[in-house]
């Protein structure tokens, strides 16, 4: 399979368009006659035999069947051996060495997928003779006799005969991240593993299906933050569960591994009708969504009086005296205005930054994170001070909770306590509780800012926050689109001190990166998404809608973020070389003040 190295093109085609009436999808949507006895019957266009001959075996049915309903999370199950052997080694060949596959990447998923391959045309002589084993498995998987065999499984309502699958292929780095597959009429979905069978696949090397339940029994819409089952890509191994909305919450894991090739066919079969409740709890469909879910809390800020900032001791007990020089701050301010956007490197005192690299590190290299190191769900967690965020259908990361007192009391009796690990949490915890209280929460620092940009903040709400890698990431969706101006003000931590490791994170090769979108004016909120991943995807370019700031140490961002915004911190990878640690200040603006009038139109321009 070729997979080129230039980024991303073409975006994936929108499954849950209506074909015309006259395109090969919508001749194929017939319903099948719900037949109540499997036969082995079908034969493939070149007659090859691709099932397995014990596969539709009653008694294995019945064992299937039984694994489906007994199954955490929601009805799924995994089939062995569901190809015959020779054919599975020769479909193998053919497709790594036939087939092309195209590099995608958005906020939700990073790989490399073939083209349609329901619309395969088995009248072109080039195709049969290069896809003939692939041919063989589109007609023995959509076959009236498998369907029968999955009804049985499942329990399904009846199946059309529409085929309805891709290839694709997940290398060192590739993800998809939580989401539900409900679109349309898809019913069941599979995949079916081609990976090497002379290669044994194991847990670090990531690559697995994540199974995640509802974060509480009988709530639907809202999965857990961690998965309650995994299964690895086994080769000649077959995977399907129930699409069901709100509920068949899923993931692919990040393949850990270099050199590991995580190669499938999957797909969906569909039912006659839409099922009930898809417009309100479809995943694919929530971050279109126009319900507010922003939830954010802000606390108002006292209106200060004038002072004297590179005097204040408030301010020069955190920040570089560069960044307080009047020079300097009109020169911000300067540029500010002009792009909307500015990147302020080295902007804490180089002892504090060092203080916090090493402290960062630290506990990355306790928590055994980072490097290409399959990370533990839980890891990072202590109750009463970092806790996890999600649904991680929208988010997952971890957040600080722990105020000064809390975060004072666990450092003493970590103190007392030989475990290096605790000391480092509490360390960690309090100097970030420190620095969140005491500079971004208060009400000098957003004068301060005020000086910088030229808007004047009303309320503040404040934030630390944690992305480990191979876990943590923030999706773009409707529910926190801005409905006024606001200023957010980030502090950026991570490991960049080696200058492969700046390099990494300045690629956005491992993620950790923060990502604006605005919305068109005027459309009904699905086309803005639509134009982000089109714009990911290399077939527009990224100029006034999107603003993308690169992770850095000691790095301190401030975006005007307008109306009808979004943002999304990119899923930082496993082969990251840490944490992406930060400090986020997002303050509304004052009614009538200077944004409205001054920065109204302004356009986004990168920041590096």
């Amino acid at each position: 399979m070729t997979t080129p190295s230039e980024g991303p093109q073409d975006t994936p085609a929108d499954e849950s368009a209506v074909p015309p009436p006259d395109s090969p999808s919508r001749k194929r949507a017939r319903v099948e006659a719900a037949p109540d006895t499997i036969t082995n019957t079908t034969t493939t266009p070149t007659s090859k035999t691709a099932l397995r001959e014990t596969l539709l075996d009653p008694t294995h049915v019945t064992a299937l069947r039984q694994a489906y309903l007994q199954a955490l999370g929601y009805p799924h199950c995994v089939v062995q051996d569901v190809l015959d052997p020779s054919f599975f080694r020769d479909l193998r060949e053919e497709m790594v060495g036939s087939l092309s596959a195209t590099f995608k990447e958005t906020d939700l998923y990073k790989l490399y997928q073939t083209g349609d391959l329901a619309n395969l045309d088995t009248n072109d002589p080039d195709i049969t003779g290069r896809l003939s084993n692939l041919l063989a498995l589109r007609q023995a998987i959509y076959s009236q006799t498998f369907r029968a065999f999955v009804r049985k499984i499942t329990g399904c309502q009846p199946l059309t005969d529409r085929t309805d699958c891709s290839s694709n292929l997940y290398a060192q780095g590739c993800h998809l991240l939580c989401h539900d597959d409900v679109i349309g009429t898809r019913c069941i979905a599979y995949i079916i593993y081609l990976t090497d069978p002379e290669e044994t696949w194991e847990e670090m090397d990531g690559g697995a299906l994540e199974i995640y339940p509802p974060s509480e029994p009988g709530k639907l819409g809202v999965p857990a933050v961690a998965p309650v089952k995994s299964y690895l890509p086994l080769p000649n191994t077959m995977a399907f569960f129930a699409v069901l909305p709100g509920q068949s919450f899923h993931a692919v894991e990040e393949v850990y591994k270099d050199g590991k090739m995580r190669l499938s066919v999957s797909g969906w079969y569909h039912a006659a009708a839409t099922p009930s409740g898809v417009p309100d709890l479809a995943s694919l469909n929530q971050p279109q969504a126009r319900r507010d879910d922003d939830s954010t809390v802000f606390s108002t800020l006292p209106q200060l009086p004038s002072l004297s900032i590179a005097t204040d001791s408030s301010l020069a007990k955190w920040v570089n005296p560069t960044y307080l020089k009047p020079g300097a701050m009109e020169q911000i301010l300067t540029r500010f205005q002009e792009d909307g956007s500015i990147l302020l490197h080295g902007f804490l005192l180089p002892e504090v930054a060092q203080r916090a690299a090493t402290l960062f590190r630290r506990q990355d290299e306790i928590d055994g994170v980072g490097h290409g190191i399959k990370p533990a769900h839980g890891v990072g967690f202590v109750k009463g001070t970092w806790v996890p965020v999600g649904p991680p259908h929208k988010q997952r990361y971890m957040r600080l909770v722990a105020g000064p007192a809390a975060t004072e009391e666990k450092e003493d009796s970590a103190e007392k306590d030989s475990n290096n690990s605790h000391i480092s949490i509490a360390e960690v915890a309090l100097f970030l509780t420190t620095l969140r209280d005491e500079l971004f929460g208060s009400a000098v620092f957003a004068l301060y800012l005020a000086r910088l940009t030229g808007v004047e903040p009303s309320t503040v709400n404040t934030e630390a926050r944690r992305f480990r890698p191979g876990l943590d990431y923030t999706l773009a969706h409707y529910g926190i689109m801005t409905k006024d101006h606001r200023l957010d003000a980030t502090l950026s931590f991570v490991d960049d001190e080696k200058k492969g490791r700046k390099a990494a994170w300045g690629s956005g090769d491992v993620g950790g990166f923060e990502c604006y979108i605005k919305a068109e004016e005027g459309n009904d909120g699905v086309e803005a998404a639509e134009s982000y991943r089109r714009q990911a995807q290399g077939k527009e370019e990224e100029e006034e809608d999107v603003l993308t700031v690169f992770a850095a140490h000691n790095a301190l961002s401030l975006v005007l973020r307008q109306t009808r915004a979004m943002r999304f911190v990119k899923y930082v990878s496993a082969t990251a070389p840490g944490s992406r640690w930060d400090v986020i200040s997002e303050y509304s603006l004052r009614q009538g003040g200077k944004e409205e009038g001054k920065y109204g139109g302004v356009e986004w321009k990168n920041v590096a």
